[in-house]
């Protein structure tokens, strides 16, 4: 059976359409360790308090996220408060500093601008750094 060869180039290319369809899914890739170790890893979320106050202008939220089993900060965020919650944060880290079977967490605090502490978080909040969940942390009213 003859087959012309604008036919062949056409049959060729559907192959190579074909073949490489099945050979990128266009999921994830599976990354080197060496690729893993430049990735960098990021924390979104919400802080947020019950009381309905807006905060002065000046006030500060401070984000940060420890590796819980070492008690050793990994990143932080500080970010200008403008009057009400939700506050968002954003906090980026190195995958290389992510151990596994380690634990992490997230805590927080807002201060006003002459350094009066008015919210906190009263626990640590365990999370998965690959989670790509966005983390709510309510914030409680400090006692004077």
């Amino acid at each position: 059976m003859m087959v012309s060869r604008s036919r062949r180039s056409v049959l060729a290319l559907g192959l190579a359409l074909l073949l490489g369809g099945c050979l990128d899914d266009g999921g994830p890739k599976d990354l080197t360790e060496q690729d893993f170790e430049k990735a960098a890893l990021t924390v979104k979320g919400n802080l947020t308090y019950r009381e309905r106050i807006a905060l002065p202008k000046g006030a500060q939220a401070e984000v940060l996220l420890t590796d819980a089993t070492l008690d050793k900060p990994l990143a932080m965020d500080r970010v200008a408060v403008d009057g009400q919650v939700p506050i968002p944060f954003q906090l980026s880290m190195r995958a290389e500093d992510i151990l596994k079977g380690h634990q992490y967490a997230l805590s927080a605090h807002i201060q006003l601008a002459d350094g009066t502490l008015v919210f906190h978080s009263k626990e640590d909040r365990l999370i998965d750094p690959f989670g790509l969940e966005i983390v709510t942390l309510r914030l409680y009213r400090t006692e004077p």
